[in-house]
């Protein structure tokens, strides 16, 4: 097993732990065939022995305890759900923030962010905005932007050190830091990006990784849905290096060095 490779374990372990025998699991990912998920199929690429090793649990609890462990789902109905793993429920969630739906105030409940808004439907807290920036609808914690030509229009802008920011179409820039950042279309994100000059396009994704010999942006989109096979393996959306590559350079990185990296950088952008 590489441990530099992610498994979703779930739902599938407990699925696996609830299937008393293999032909139960079997029918669990000829279901998932036959509407159209891989789910079984891709974890059993990387783990070709995942229910037997299941079920060996399954032996050894019931060894121990003297019964096998039960697994019962309960029925929330709608409850608000959020999974920012997830490029499209992250960009819904970041979104949902600059409405008065339920699950926009949801979400400012859980962030403690206050639902009152200024005269053009912002909330601006603990951030230096120049004077002349046009900013409409949108959320901006603890950022600072110094050029009065910015525009954001609906976006959300969190730790950010910025000069010039455009989101004219709305978007999110997440602890970024930059000279000039450029959402030339919606539902674009940007998370601890920094460098001199960025443009994102529309569903864009955008991040630095901060590697103890340099730093390199990433980038992806919503609209990439399988990050399996060459998608993974190979380069892609202009990238230098491939995601799985990433990943690896990664996982050999103290994350404590890492984030200094990030946080130094951040921190000295606008000095």
């Amino acid at each position: 097993m590489d441990e530099g490779k992610w498994v979703d374990w779930d739902p599938y372990t407990w699925i696996a732990l609830a299937c008393q025998e293999e032909a139960d699991w079997r029918a669990e990912a000829a279901f998932e065939d036959q509407i159209g998920k891989t789910g079984i199929r891709d974890l059993e690429k990387r783990l070709p022995d995942f229910y037997p090793k299941i079920k060996q649990m399954r032996e050894l609890f019931r060894r121990r305890y003297g019964r096998y462990p039960v697994i019962k789902v309960l029925d929330f109905g709608k409850p608000y759900w959020m999974d920012w793993g997830l490029h499209l429920s992250l960009r819904r969630s970041l979104e949902d923030m600059t409405t008065d739906s339920d699950q926009g105030v949801s979400s400012r409940d859980l962030f403690n962010l206050p639902h009152n808004c200024d005269s053009n439907g912002n909330l601006i807290l603990r951030s230096s905005i120049a004077p002349g920036a046009e900013i409409r609808e949108s959320l901006l914690v603890d950022t600072v932007i110094t050029d009065p030509e910015t525009v954001i229009h609906n976006g959300v802008v969190v730790a950010g050190r910025h000069r010039k920011l455009e989101m004219p179409y709305g978007g999110s820039a997440l602890f970024c830091a930059a000279n000039e950042m450029k959402f030339s279309g919606p539902h674009a994100i940007a998370f601890k990006a920094i460098g001199d000059e960025f443009l994102l396009g529309e569903g864009d994704r955008l991040t630095s990784l901060f590697y103890g010999d340099g730093t390199l942006n990433l980038r992806s989109n919503e609209s990439l849905i399988s990050y399996e096979g060459e998608n993974y393996s190979l380069p892609v959306m202009g990238n230098p290096i491939s995601f799985e590559e990433a990943t690896r350079r990664m996982w050999k990185e103290d994350t404590r060095l890492v984030e200094k990296r990030w946080s130094d950088q951040w921190a000295g952008w606008l000095d």
